[in-house]
């Protein structure tokens, strides 16, 4: 008696270990995933920080008016006041190549590759780039073009800026202070093979001294003068827009790709104008306003592969912003009296004038955080802050869009159409077949649906976007009507079959659901055979274009309700088989006690079964809402995958889920996209533990107030 005492009590410590180790194993491995998702989000929250500084002697005497740097930063081009072009290796100083030009120069500018310098009444304009071996990807020298001269109406040239150059066509634009000149060149062969000239010039005169000229990517020529005031013309010398800067001006640049215009004042003022849009028309608008430095802005040096750019003061102070996130991203002191450029990967800062100076910075995924995240951002080209989510463009000077909030939204909007769907008949299913269906058929019934949930989720999708959408788009008020008649039908077919064939509910046991299916079935082909009359009768003959003019929203084909029916039927097997199983566990004492005491079979469904049972239902429920939150392939295949910011349930939508199977193959790793992917699978996981956490207090207190272990 002893020894199998002790026996049982061995193997109950055994069981009881192995349990014990398992859910223990279960609760670290979900740290340790949440701890690797972390692990690759936070580097997203990091700031810009100085690496290394090292000053250079100039190669020469003289003061520096221009200078470049190449990708990597390990060369630069410097040019003198005197004509000179030197070209040098950052690292130690050491002169590569040198060139000579007509000077002394009077104004610079620097564009798409191109040089244009003014001598005199004489505008030289070459191409100047550097070069990159093939073989071992290394930056080995400069490429300088031949020089192509055109003679100046204007004297005492002081600002220049160039649209586009070729040997032949070109659009550029002068200022000597107080007028400005724009002349637009160009060639195009007819159909006979003849070449057609074709000449556009004008002068203006500015109603305040010129500070800047430019060129918006739309053709504009933006005229900024010392008094913060822009004047936006158009190739037909037309004043189409204008706009107020800071006051004094002191800074002016070009973002990458042109569209944001940053402009710095005397006051330490800095802020990012573009052009949008709007009901009023299009205007250039102040969409960014920066945190103001302590001097006057002496000038800024945009990067070359996204919105950052470099700012610094008259006292030599520097600071790195972001423009889409508005975000400080590095302040240091600089040397005073110096201009400085960014490499194009902005990791290398190089101050020029009396002296070399240059810095190396590491800043790290800087078109990101929170705001851009979970706040409204305001986009160039946009006319108001809005919640956008588009990861790639079409060129490098696209804007990323990171927003989550459409990300969120769209996984919660399916969500709700697919429980929408799933829940009425997973639950009144369960319900039916637990309390009313006949043993026989339960026994039939029950695996089959408990089989549909293996049916592998792509299958769905693909059944849902390419067949069962074009149906429904065709036939969705009818279908919209059956959705609504169908549960009425039951209820009047089942009094009828009641009143008129069967005496007693004994007589239809076991037959009663072959009786009702068919009548179901004609109601519901009648509905939908009824569509063109609901289209004439409620939406004026056709249902879309109706949807269109009210909501001022197109019908997509594949939208939230096409989801809904999709995702739902991959839903309901799982709520189904849980709840009829937590039905099933409530003792039938209870049941045969309430019936025993006078209750009806639906009464004592309702009031006392489906109470006793409601914790392990609403365990179900949870468990299928875990299912619809993390779904992948329904959603990629059924929907559009467009991240709107809606709820409306005839367009589409994207998941978190969904969008990590779309973006992943885009993003490059390391990348922000990349670690945004990660971000979305933990905010994915984080939400999925929160509910089912959730749910299972929720659970407990239920069994408590039923008296229950």
């Amino acid at each position: 008696m002893d020894r199998l005492l002790f026996h049982r009590k061995l193997k109950n410590a055994t069981a009881r270990g192995i349990f014990s180790a398992g859910g223990v194993a279960v609760i670290i491995l979900i740290i340790l995933i949440l701890g690797f998702l972390a692990k690759e989000v936070v580097p997203l929250l990091g700031k810009a920080k100085v690496k290394r500084e090292w000053s250079l002697s100039l190669p020469r005497s003289g003061s520096v008016m221009l200078a470049r740097l190449s990708d990597f930063g390990g060369l630069a081009w410097l040019l003198y006041a005197d004509g000179n072009l030197i070209l040098v290796e950052t690292s130690e100083g050491k002169i590569l190549q040198e060139w000579t030009f007509d000077g002394p120069l009077e104004s610079v500018s620097f564009q798409d590759n191109y040089l244009a310098y003014t001598v005199g009444r004489n505008l030289h304009v070459r191409r100047l780039q550097f070069v990159v071996d093939s073989q071992t990807g290394m930056e080995v020298g400069v490429e300088l073009g031949d020089a192509a001269q055109l003679l100046l109406p204007l004297l005492d040239v002081t600002k220049t800026a160039m649209r586009r150059w070729s040997e032949d066509s070109y659009t550029y634009a002068i200022s000597d202070g107080s007028q400005v000149l724009f002349w637009e060149r160009t060639v195009e062969e007819s159909l006979l093979g003849e070449s057609e000239i074709s000449e556009n010039y004008w002068i203006i005169e500015t109603p305040h001294p010129v500070f800047a000229l430019s060129f918006y990517p739309d053709g504009d020529l933006l005229v900024a003068m010392t008094n913060g005031l822009v004047h936006a013309y158009s190739d037909a010398k037309q004043l189409t827009a204008e706009f107020q800067g800071p006051s004094p001006l002191t800074a002016f640049a070009q973002l990458i790709g042109g569209r944001g215009i940053c402009m710095g004042g005397e006051d330490g003022s800095v802020g990012v104008w573009a052009r949008a849009n709007t009901d009023e028309g299009s205007q250039y608008l102040k969409i960014h306003a920066f945190k103001s430095m302590a001097n006057g802005i002496r000038g800024f040096a945009p990067g070359g592969r996204d919105r950052t750019f470099l700012a610094w003061d008259e006292e030599g102070g520097i600071r790195v912003y972001y423009s889409t996130t508005e975000d400080l991203r590095l302040s240091f002191q600089g040397e005073k009296g110096l201009d400085y450029i960014l490499n194009p990967k902005s990791d290398i800062l190089l101050g020029f004038g009396r002296s070399l100076k240059l810095t190396q910075i590491e800043n790290a995924h800087p078109d990101i955080n929170l705001k851009t995240m979970f706040s409204k951002v305001w986009y160039e080209g946009f006319p108001e802050p809005a919640y956008i989510w588009q990861s790639t463009g079409g060129g490098n000077d696209f804007e990323p869009k990171l927003s989550l909030i459409p990300l969120i939204l769209g996984t919660l909007k399916g969500t709700l159409y697919a429980l929408l769907f799933a829940l009425p008949l997973a639950l009144t299913g369960a319900l039916f077949m637990n309390q009313f269906l006949h043993p026989d058929l339960h026994r039939i019934i029950k695996p089959v649906i408990e089989i549909m949930a293996g049916l592998p989720s792509v299958i769905i999708g693909f059944l849902a976007g390419l067949w069962l959408a074009p149906i429904l788009e065709q036939v969705l008020p009818g279908v919209l009507l059956g959705v609504l008649v169908i549960p009425l039908g039951v209820v009047v077919v089942a009094l009828a079959l009641e009143k008129f064939i069967f005496k007693t509910g004994q007589q239809s046991y076991r037959y009663e659901i072959f009786i009702l299916l068919p009548f179901l079935a004609v109601i519901f082909y009648l509905c939908v055979k009824a569509t063109p009359l609901i289209n004439d009768l409620l939406f004026q003959g056709d249902f879309k274009q109706y949807i269109f003019e009210t909501f001022l929203i197109p019908y997509d084909q594949r939208n939230a309700v096409v989801v809904g029916f999709a995702m739902g039927f991959a839903v309901i097997p799982i709520i189904f088989s849980l709840a009829e199983d937590a039905l099933s566990f409530v003792p039938k004492e209870i049941t045969a006690g309430s019936l025993a005491l006078g209750l009806s079979r639906w009464q004592t469904a309702t009031g006392v079964v489906l109470k006793a049972a409601r914790s392990g239902m609403f365990s179900a429920v949870m468990l299928g809402l875990g299912r619809a939150v993390g779904e992948t392939m329904i959603v990629l295949m059924a929907t559009g995958n467009t991240p709107v910011l809606s709820f409306f349930p005839f367009n589409g939508f994207r998941t978190f889920s969904a969008n990590i199977a779309v973006e992943l193959p885009e993003a490059p790793v390391g990348g922000t996209l990349y670690r945004i992917l990660f971000l979305t699978a933990f905010l994915l996981l984080l939400f999925t533990l929160i509910v089912n956490t959730a749910a299972d207090i929720i659970r407990s207190q239920m069994r408590k107030k039923l008296g229950q272990s």
